[in-house]
């Protein structure tokens, strides 16, 4: 099934190729097609700022004072992480187009973010996540860069300080 502007993608799985020295995410349109968008390191150090962030404005309300909203956040982002579900992953077939990325646009909304995902050669696509689902996708962005061997130096010390390296024993899909 062929891949048609304005896909929105319904469900994804996020992946480290070592083969492609880049991040992966195998996404299901809502059309039911399957492609892979392909993350770049430069690509995903800028889109990572912009994700963090998004995520750094969350406000936790006027009942916690400015200096405790660092342990604040880092509670928030354990609380989601804990709370992430287990899914199938998007299964990849070996006629699955895939796309380089050359951008993706991001708009913060009230609920959460909104990302339109624009390759090199093909069709953009669409994903929109709550602020709960872009916590938990951050973990799992910081978990393929522990399995690229990646610095960490965007990430802010509230979300490190939560985050023990994962095993790199062959665990290599993360969704």
């Amino acid at each position: 099934m062929a891949v048609m502007h304005d896909t929105v993608i319904i469900r994804f799985t996020t992946r480290f190729s070592a083969d492609e020295d880049r991040i992966a995410l195998d996404c299901e349109a809502a059309g039911g097609s399957v492609f892979c968008y392909w993350l770049t390191r430069r690509l995903s150090d800028k889109f990572l700022a912009a994700l963090l962030n998004a995520a750094e404005r969350i406000d936790p309300g006027p009942a916690v004072p400015p200096v405790a909203q660092t342990l604040w956040r880092a509670q928030a982002q354990s609380s989601v992480q804990s709370a992430m579900a287990k899914t199938p992953p998007v299964e990849r077939s070996a006629l699955v187009a895939g796309y380089v990325v050359q951008s993706v646009q991001i708009k913060q909304t009230e609920e959460g973010v909104h990302l339109r995902f624009v390759p090199r050669h093909g069709p953009s696509a669409d994903l929109t996540l709550s602020m709960t689902q872009l916590l938990q996708w951050l973990k799992i962005i910081y978990d393929s860069y522990q399995v690229a061997e990646w610095q960490f130096l965007l990430w802010p010390e509230w979300f490190l300080e939560i985050n023990e390296p994962v095993s790199s024993s062959g665990i290599n899909v993360l969704h």
